[in-house]
């Protein structure tokens, strides 16, 4: 620690899928202020179109650090006090700016999975190489759906005249940034996304190269980068006035939320491996090898340099368990009061359920005590994947056996029973994707850590130890994007010699 700088304070936000969570620390590591903000509903449309209106980040970026403030005036501290910030956010959500940096349309946000259907022309050239080499290793499957799943190839057949509109084109970090500095700029850890980034250096690709064939983007339109750690800017008049942040307050370019996990969880070594169990789940490992997870795909960059994140992300994530509870909140509920309740002497009737507000957290909560003491039938198999292109809970539970769900009892108990293997599915999915990293990367003896919400479910970290034949290091239940931002800004700070000393300093 340096003892010359202790009273600094950094400001995180971590941008989410589901929920914006912002946090102020001391250089000590201390958390002494923190909101979140949540319920995060975009523009659906049939077909898997998901949209919102870009100036909503701002506003609600702007929102949740403005009531963070009020947490701060009783330490007698204020956002004036604030000597670094960054944003860590979700990944490969799209903005278009024309040339008055105004939006050319709404954003494309990371969960759409309408794809694209008129997609770029490859050149000769290309075609012809692509073709040869696909004798060889199936390469025209993967760029066709790269085509087709990349937000600037959906926004360009989507937006009339989009091309003759556009002037710059961004994730939503940049944007951030742009509307807090009035620069765009963005990170090279954290532009994951379907645009011409080269992985390995953090630049944008050689004019030359095939990205610029298969994506509806000019070079001209691309943001700058700049290295994580390094000062985008300081806010604008205009942002100093709207959320009171001071003018000498540094903008640094930090990672993606992944990332920030990562190092919120403790990661920070080559063969450390990483389990986000976030709206979406992913299977990471540190390394200092420039491997992706299957030939000709990329590794992501770290915080650090030299270091890559090799990740495989699942189907789904979750998100399914959010959709589990919205689907059957009514019947979890009375499944949930009947712990509470001596129900030989109160009768539960809907009216008097009615009275009683329960949370997500408590339905989960005894979801998991259920699981975790009762002795349920093992006999039942969720199909994660099938779920995912469905989005039916019923068709997608079977018995192992062949049976079918009428085999379930006929009551609220039916739920338990769904839920579990749905924690089940999830934990047998990321056991496989594990043990694919470990065999393409070469590793045997890892070291595991855990974040994210579903880090609260108990079974499921027991579930995740037993499919992964591993124990877990270490779990981060909230918010370990925010702490993992905070203890790089600590670093990037100077206020510790190492990753692993700034680590250390901020779990206490």
């Amino acid at each position: 620690m340096n003892q010359q700088q202790t009273n600094r304070y950094y400001l995180t936000v971590d941008f989410g899928s589901q929920s914006l969570r912002a946090q102020v620390f001391n250089a000590q590591g201390d958390c002494l202020a923190k909101i979140t903000v949540g319920d995060f509903e975009y523009q659906r449309y049939q077909g898997g179109q998901v949209n919102q209106h870009v100036s909503w980040f701002y506003k609600t970026f702007v929102s949740a650090v403005k009531q963070l403030a009020m947490q701060l005036t009783p330490l007698s501290l204020s956002l004036t006090d604030i000597d670094k910030m960054t944003i860590t956010c979700m990944r490969n959500t799209f903005i278009a700016l024309d040339e008055q940096g105004k939006p050319v349309d709404k954003a494309i946000v990371w969960q759409d999975n309408k794809d694209a259907q008129r997609v770029p022309k490859l050149n000769v050239f290309y075609r012809t190489l692509f073709t040869i080499a696909n004798l060889f290793y199936p390469l025209n499957k993967s760029i066709r759906q790269l085509q087709q799943q990349a937000a600037i190839n959906k926004f360009c057949e989507r937006v009339n005249d989009a091309h003759l509109r556009i002037d710059k084109v961004c994730l939503l970090g940049g944007y951030l940034h742009y509307q807090l500095t009035d620069d765009l700029v963005d990170s090279s850890a954290s532009t994951i996304s379907h645009l011409p980034l080269n992985f390995k250096s953090g630049t944008w690709q050689p004019l030359w190269h095939w990205y610029y064939q298969a994506l509806a983007v000019k070079p001209k339109w691309l943001p700058r980068l700049c290295p994580s750690g390094a000062v985008i800017g300081r806010p604008t008049i205009a942002a100093q006035q709207q959320i009171g942040l001071s003018a000498g307050c540094d903008v640094i370019a930090g990672g993606a939320d992944k990332v920030m996990e990562m190092l919120g969880s403790g990661c920070y070594r080559s063969g450390d491996v990483h389990i986000s169990l976030g709206s979406a789940v992913s299977v990471s490992v540190l390394t200092d090898k420039f491997i992706g997870a299957k030939p000709f795909f990329p590794a992501f960059p770290f915080v650090v340099k030299g270091l890559y994140c090799t990740e495989i992300m699942l189907d789904y994530g979750m998100l399914v368990i959010s959709d589990f509870i919205a689907s059957y909140r009514a019947h979890l509920k009375r499944l949930c009061l009947t712990s509470k309740w001596n129900t030989a002497e109160h009768a539960l009737t809907d009216a008097s359920a009615g009275k009683y507000e329960i949370s997500d957290s408590e339905l989960l909560s005894d979801l998991d005590n259920r699981l975790l003491l009762g002795k349920l039938d093992a006999g039942y198999h969720f199909d994660l994947t099938g779920y995912a292109k469905s989005r039916n809970f019923n068709t997608n539970l079977q018995r192992i056996n062949g049976y079918s769900q009428a085999d379930l009892p006929v009551n609220e108990t039916q739920y338990v029973y769904q839920y579990k293997a749905i924690l089940d599915s999830l934990a047998e999915h990321i056991g496989i994707a594990l043990e694919r990293l470990k065999h393409r990367l070469k590793l045997s003896n890892i070291n595991l850590y855990v974040s994210g919400g579903g880090a609260n479910s108990c079974y499921l970290l027991t579930a995740i130890e037993q499919t992964a034949k591993a124990t877990i290091a270490a779990t981060c239940k909230d918010q370990a994007g925010c702490r993992g931002a905070a203890i790089f800004l600590a670093y990037q700070d100077h206020q510790y010699a190492s990753l692993e000393q700034a680590i250390r300093a901020f779990k206490k």
